[in-house]
């Protein structure tokens, strides 16, 4: 359905709505989001464009990039700042070159100095006393976590852990595994203890470094 201003109307979520007020009443918010929040709480509310102008004393191009950004990105992206539709941002030689150079400069070293910069310009040394692997597996379905902690993390503690998972689920399940590229995931040793569980296990491997997209991460 359209408005009054011809543009669609704008439907807004409670919550949405909530925040969007308590936007526009903030004393602490950038002026920008206040009175974006202001404009996209009127046009809700069924005040045009025109109405909207007349009432904050903003200019009709600012009001129709507001509202079009809300209509087509949410109400709460449009309070930010974003290129208006249809334009692009562009980067010039120059910049491009500017960049270039600064991301091959050698990084300056930062020794204190009175006045300046008092910090030291390294990080703070620590001493390990030791590390442990915790090797975990979450069951998607129930949301157990299944896990152990050795003291390295190579094929024979790896193999010890899918033991660990065969014996917690039914014999003719096929348990699907997703994993990411550790060597120890695709090692001999490995292969050799799947070949003597066939169809036991199925892995689905993150592609190479990209590793969070397993939710146990």
């Amino acid at each position: 359905m359209a408005g009054r201003s011809g543009r669609p109307a704008l439907e807004l979520a409670d919550d949405v709505a909530v925040e969007l007020r308590a936007v526009s009443r903030s004393r602490t918010e950038p002026f920008a989001r206040v009175e974006r929040a202001r404009m996209l709480v009127m046009y809700a509310g069924g005040e045009t464009v025109a109405e909207i102008m007349r009432r904050l004393g903003a200019n009709r191009p600012k009001v129709e990039r507001c509202v079009d950004k809300a209509l087509e990105l949410g109400a709460l992206v449009a309070l930010d700042d974003l290129p208006g539709r249809g334009r692009k941002r562009t980067i010039t030689e120059e910049a491009r070159a500017w960049l270039v150079a600064l991301a091959c400069e050698k990084p300056k070293d930062r020794p204190p100095k009175p006045g300046v910069h008092p910090e030291v310009g390294r990080d703070y040394e620590y001493v390990r006393h030791g590390t442990v692997s915790l090797l975990a597996g979450l069951d998607l379905t129930t949301g157990h976590v299944h896990g152990a902690v050795f003291d390295r993390h190579r094929s024979c503690e790896f193999v010890d852990f899918l033991r660990q998972l065969d014996g917690a689920y039914p014999k003719r399940a096929l348990i699907r595994v997703i994993l990411d590229n550790h060597s120890a995931h695709v090692s001999k040793e490995t292969r050799a203890y799947l070949a003597t569980v066939p169809n036991r296990f199925e892995f689905v491997f993150t592609p190479k470094h990209g590793s969070w997209l397993n939710l146990v991460e």
